[in-house]
């Protein structure tokens, strides 16, 4: 009865661990992963939320093999890599080849009611709709005022004063962001 009550003990106290492990973002190292005949890919500094290390770098290398494992959403911003899953988090700077994630993408400045949108980039949408979703931001109320954030089209947009800089994302990782700016003068050219 005693030898049960403390094997009872130890798999509690081993399951209230993994549970706390399990919720704080802990640093897992790094991972390099070799591509044949030449060259490789790698994670630096691989950060894991809800998810042991082992099983942290084991997405980051698939990841870096260019497969997003099942279940999971991949995006890439800024060279930083994150994928989530279930509340579980894996994020990494990659380093030479390979990765997965919807890639940035910079997008044609452009201008719209005598406003112009410098430096739009965006990450799991067209740069199209992007721009759409900038003019309809726009159109909230001129803006719906800097400091703020607000939704567009199932997008949260913050608006940062200090920068002119608009940020919208949503859950899946989309995302896309621009600074505004007065509406640069163009030459068409014609005489």
């Amino acid at each position: 009865m005693v030898v049960g009550v403390a094997v009872a003990l130890v798999l509690f106290l081993q399951i209230q661990e993994a549970g706390a492990a399990q919720r704080s973002s802990q640093s897992c190292g790094d991972v390099v992963v070799q591509f044949h005949p030449e060259g490789s890919g790698g994670a630096h500094a691989i950060q894991a939320t809800g998810i042991g290390c082992e099983p942290a770098r084991n997405v980051a290398r698939s990841c870096v093999k260019g497969t997003v494992p099942s279940g999971w959403t991949a995006t890439t911003w800024d060279g930083k890599v994150r994928l989530m899953k279930d509340g579980k988090r894996v994020g990494y700077t990659g380093v030479g080849g390979g990765g997965c994630g919807f890639q940035q993408q910079s997008c044609q400045d452009f201008s719209y009611r005598g406003v112009g949108f410098f430096g739009l980039e965006s990450v799991g949408i067209s740069c199209g709709g992007a721009k759409s979703k900038a003019r309809a931001w726009y159109d909230r109320g001129g803006a719906c005022s800097f400091g703020s954030t607000c939704e567009v089209g199932g997008y949260s947009c913050t608006a940062n004063p200090s920068t002119a800089t608009v940020t919208c994302s949503r859950q899946n990782g989309f995302r896309f962001r621009w600074q505004m700016g007065e509406e640069k003068a163009t030459s068409s050219g014609r005489g």
